[in-house]
């Protein structure tokens, strides 16, 4: 994990890669995810992506499903 910010109760699953994110609380990422990795992949899940490429996951019901898109 790098320049990531984690808000309370956020879990993050083995072997997963957080890079230039800010995780809102009590979201669940699950093993092996990437966050920040490919920024077209993190889109397409429905992730903001700010001009400067930082990755915002909101706290959204069953956000762990949007990364088996």
């Amino acid at each position: 994990m790098t320049d990531a910010i984690l808000f309370s109760g956020v879990h993050i699953g083995k072997g997963a890669i957080i890079r230039r994110a800010i995780i809102d609380k009590n979201v669940y990422i699950p093993d092996g995810a990437q966050v920040g990795v490919n920024l077209d992949d993190d889109r397409r899940r429905g992730f903001e992506v700010t001009e400067k490429g930082v990755v915002v996951i909101p706290m959204i019901e069953g956000a762990e499903a949007l990364f088996s898109r």
